[in-house]
């Protein structure tokens, strides 16, 4: 039988690839529909109305994913949703699952530019069939997230997802914690996150990453993680291309200690008015 790395700690299927460019460190500056995947409260921190379609791959599990989603920040400033779905799939001999993940989230910003506080909250549903026992899972979970924000520059973030329990091998409860940085052209985050179900013990997974953007058109990324879910510790790099109406963007990461080990994820933004 051929051997294949768990998905016990692995980055989510269709998680943006905007994160993944800034080494996934964006519970505190997820803007938009990051929030989906990584902390809810980040739906409200900026305004915006955007579809966002793309395609994914994990070279290490083999797993390629195709997502939608909707968010809108603009009808109503004061309040945030949005609602995503990812299809994946795995076709590793002996080995393989395919997945479907629908997720849905709801955000609230109170405050000045002074200071400002997020409150989020995110539902999920997750199906997922394969070879493997522990693949087949189908369930509901919930995400909580806050934001704090001083100034609409400086960022605290916190987020526990995956809190109703039901699958630490595709859905480990994991609370994460970030601060981050808006400055002029410049965003820059960090972050933690704590694994309590993956291994026997809590993992704690570090992040890092920065974000250029020049001449408010092309945005240029780079980050690391230190995943201990996977024992991956991934540089990764981005590109984005954003304009009044689309946005366009690819992320990159790669594992340093195994070169067989890499992610690939885009995506095409469209926002309306």
């Amino acid at each position: 039988m051929a051997l294949v790395p768990s998905a016990a700690g692995a980055r989510e299927p269709g998680a943006s690839a905007r994160a993944l460019g800034v080494g996934d460190a964006v519970q505190a500056i997820g803007l938009g529909t990051a929030g989906l995947y990584f902390n809810p409260a980040t739906l409200s921190q900026i305004q915006q109305y955007a579809i966002d379609a793309g395609y994914g791959y994990d070279h290490q599990r083999g797993v390629h994913n195709a997502h939608v989603s909707i968010s809108d920040s603009q009808t109503n400033p004061e309040f945030a949703g949005g609602v995503g779905y990812t299809y994946f799939r795995s076709d590793r001999v002996a080995a393989s699952f395919q997945g479907h993940d629908v997720r849905a989230a709801l955000s609230a910003m109170f405050g000045s530019e002074a200071v400002s506080f997020g409150f989020g909250a995110g539902f999920r549903y997750l199906k997922v069939s394969g070879d493997l026992a522990s693949d087949s899972v189908s369930a509901p979970t919930l995400d909580l997230g806050a934001l704090l924000g001083v100034a609409d520059k400086f960022w605290l973030g916190i987020a526990g997802q995956n809190l109703i329990t039901f699958s630490s091998a595709h859905a480990p409860r994991t609370l994460g914690i970030g601060a981050g940085a808006t400055v002029s052209i410049v965003n820059i985050g960090s972050g933690v996150v704590l694994d309590f179900e993956t291994k026997d013990e809590t993992l704690a997974s570090p992040a890092g990453g920065i974000e250029v953007v020049v001449m408010n058109a092309l945005a240029i990324r780079s980050g690391f993680t230190w995943d201990r879910g996977t024992g991956q510790k991934r540089m990764t790099g981005g590109l984005g291309y954003i304009s009044q109406f689309v946005g366009v963007d690819l992320g990159y990461g790669h594992d340093v200690t195994n070169r067989d080990n890499w992610l690939l994820q885009s995506s095409i933004r469209v926002f309306l008015p």
